[in-house]
């Protein structure tokens, strides 16, 4: 094999050719191995899911290069609270004798070392066996045979997502290795073609159910009628997302009622059909069907990757399959089910509109049954055209004109509109102590209570890995600064008569003056960190800390974990409420309006220790960022500052309710501002 250049293309060349011509098995291979490439290329062009492509890609590249094994790797994406994951690669595909599953559990580690190594550096490596490795902080490849892995670049600006891997046969020298790795890189950059298009096609598709959607999506919301709502669901679904069939069931303390099918007027809820989508309902978790997006793709013969169809699931039987059971509605009382005679694979941009889509399903159904249960809606709609009938009872009309004036004169007189929020209370000058970096609490000098002094030592923590860093270096620099003194004393002895025998230990001996100062400065850096570890007081106060001896001595702790903090009463003290998502608009209104003048936000806050006082605090500050509170939900963070005057003995964290005067408003909105937001909130949704 040709092995000049990774980056040049594969050409496959015999070491030498017979006298009579080149060797038949020589041609034969060569004309295998090229119709293996373009087979692959052909594919790569083709609109097929990845499962089906990647399994073709690991077939035709063991074929080719008589591996022992090959795998396809996909980079994990992040999930949070998975703290049990061992390797940021997962496996796609596999072929052959020496795959994946036979390193032992013990070496993953070292193995997904260095999968992440060449993936993050882009460029392809041969890596050699090493057996025994099992270090996870050392890349190697823990396997019998030496591995020729690739990254699969979808474009030159991103990281790559695959990794090829091939296991070598154990018989080829470096010469036929670089070969093989040429022919490896080869085979990535058509997987690399395939992504590229695979992308631009499911680009397209997502464009396509968009504008389905727009156009869909407003038709759901015609009517009120809840069996007329339930059809055009179903209708819609078959229409965008193009299933077989879709289903929309009830579902109610474990038993499912069904509701449409699609374009079925009459449904027999006897038949073995209409049984099949009720069990399906009552499927507790989303995307229950494997073949929706977790089922494995089947194993294919040789044949059937030769000739692929146009990318989709050839269909086994005509059965309908279930591809989506998801529910409608914030507590799930509906169930929407898809069914599809071929199987195929969901993306994440197809369930994303899928579950776009379920929302504007739950929003209609939710109006229809709203609309249901109103007692006089339907009697008041077919009232409505007789109205005619009644001219004739002024008085009537005239006493309830009177009655809607007067409370509609009620309803506009202004009243306070408070805002309620929960609030804690801090010390204004509050020193937060979180660990530097990762380590162990060797040492706690003070407790809950004690007061300190700005520059009083807190506790200290000790970095294992700092150290064995400071003694590596230490120990580098003890043995250069020997070797300097050996150099120093062979160029004064006199005993070197040779002038470039003197040239060469001078020249040793400035490397060695250069090494020394590189190892010192990466001292001082060291000396520098393990000073930072020595945590310190900035303030003087009182430390806030409960049992910090048992809590902290001895303990490991992470960077950036609290640890203790030093507060300052005397300093004053800061409210820290946490107003309502759906009441910030009137606080942030309050607080534009008293900008513009002299006065400021006052707000009255109710100790929940001392709940017979009420203490008048200011608006400091309103925080940007949105947290999730467990009783209220969205909260926004709003700071007031509380003077210390005439307050109780406090503590950090201490409970309040604080009351915000936000002004005046009609009594109708204060008193039914809820329904008001629900009814613009659904407004603004169609308009």
């Amino acid at each position: 094999m040709d092995a000049t250049s990774t980056t040049e293309p594969f050409r496959f060349t015999p070491n030498a050719a017979p006298a009579g011509g080149e060797d038949p098995l020589v041609r034969e291979t060569r004309r295998e191995i090229a119709a293996i490439v373009r087979d692959t290329a052909q594919l790569a062009r083709q609109d097929l899911i990845p499962a089906r492509f990647f399994t073709a890609l690991a077939d035709r590249t063991a074929r080719a290069m008589a591996a022992e094994g090959v795998v396809i790797w996909r980079r994990r994406e992040s999930a949070v609270g998975e703290v049990d994951k061992v390797s940021d690669f997962a496996a796609v595909t596999r072929v052959g004798r020496i795959t994946d599953q036979t390193i032992d559990s013990s070496q993953w580690g070292c193995h997904a070392k260095m999968l992440s190594e060449i993936a993050d550096s882009d460029q392809p490596a041969v890596v050699p066996s090493t057996p025994d490795a099992r270090d996870a902080s050392l890349p190697s490849n823990p396997t019998l045979a030496a591995a020729a892995v690739v990254p699969i670049l979808e474009s030159p600006t991103q990281r790559s997502e695959y990794v090829l891997e091939v296991f070598l046969e154990g018989d080829g020298g470096p010469a036929t290795q670089r070969g093989y790795l040429r022919f490896a890189a080869q085979m990535a950059d058509l997987a690399g073609d395939y992504l590229r298009l695979h992308r631009i096609r499911a680009g397209q598709r997502a464009q396509q159910r968009w504008d389905l959607l727009a156009d869909v999506l407003p038709s759901l919301h015609r009517s009120l009628d809840a069996v007329a709502t339930a059809s055009r669901i179903v209708d819609a679904a078959v229409e965008v997302f193009q299933s077989d069939r879709a289903s929309l069931c009830r579902v109610d303390n474990q038993r499912a009622t069904l509701l449409a099918v699609s374009h079925v007027d009459q449904i027999d809820s006897r038949s073995d059909d209409a049984k099949q989508i009720r069990q399906l309902a009552l499927c507790s978790e989303p995307w229950c069907d494997a073949a929706s997006a977790t089922e494995p793709p089947a194993e294919r013969s040789q044949a059937d990757d030769a000739h692929p169809d146009d990318g989709r699931e050839e269909a086994s039987h005509e059965a309908l399959h279930a591809e989506a059971v998801l529910p409608i509605g914030e507590e799930g009382a509906y169930r929407l089910v898809l069914q599809r005679r071929q199987r195929r694979e969901w993306d994440e941009g197809q369930r994303r509109d899928l579950i776009h889509f379920c929302e504007h399903a739950a929003g209609a159904l939710d109006n229809s049954e709203t609309y249901s249960r109103i007692p006089w809606a339907r009697a008041a709609t077919s009232l409505l055209p007789a109205a005619g009938r009644w001219q004739g009872s002024r008085m009537r009309w005239l006493g309830i004109l009177a009655a809607v004036c007067i409370l509609g004169v009620v309803a506009v007189i202004p009243v306070p509109l408070v805002v309620t929020a929960r609030a804690e209370l801090a010390a204004i000058g509050t020193q937060f102590l979180y660990a530097p970096s990762d380590g162990v609490v060797t040492e706690v000098f003070v407790q809950h209570g004690q007061p300190v002094q700005s520059g009083d030592v807190l506790l200290t923590i000790t970095d294992r890995d700092l150290e064995d860093q400071i003694e590596i270096l230490s120990g580098q620099r003890a043995v250069l600064v020997e070797r300097s003194a050996e150099l120093s004393t062979s160029l004064t002895d006199g005993s070197l008569r040779r002038r470039e025998d003197q040239t060469r230990l001078q020249g040793e001996k400035k490397v060695l003056a250069q090494q020394l100062a590189s190892i010192d400065r990466q001292l001082a850096l060291h000396y520098e960190q393990r000073e930072r570890l020595t945590l310190r007081s900035q303030r003087d106060g009182v430390v806030d800390g409960w049992q910090l001896s048992r809590t902290l001595q001895g303990r490991p702790v992470s960077a950036g974990q609290a640890l203790l903090s030093v507060i300052d009463p005397a300093t004053g003290w800061q409210v820290q409420a946490y107003v309502p998502q759906n009441r910030l608009d009137h606080v942030l209104a309050a607080a534009q309006h008293h900008d513009g003048g002299e006065e400021v936000l006052h707000a009255n806050v109710i100790l929940d220790s001392h709940p017979q006082h009420s203490y008048q605090a200011r608006l400091v500050d309103l925080g940007p960022a949105i947290t999730l509170q467990a009783d209220v939900g969205p909260a926004a963070r709003a700071l007031f500052a509380l003077p210390p005057e005439g307050l109780p003995e406090l503590q950090t964290g201490s409970p309040a309710e604080i009351a915000i005067d936000c002004g005046k408003r009609p009594l109708l909105y204060v008193a039914f501002q809820d329904l008001i937001r629900s009814l613009r909130a659904h407004a603004g949704m169609y308009l």
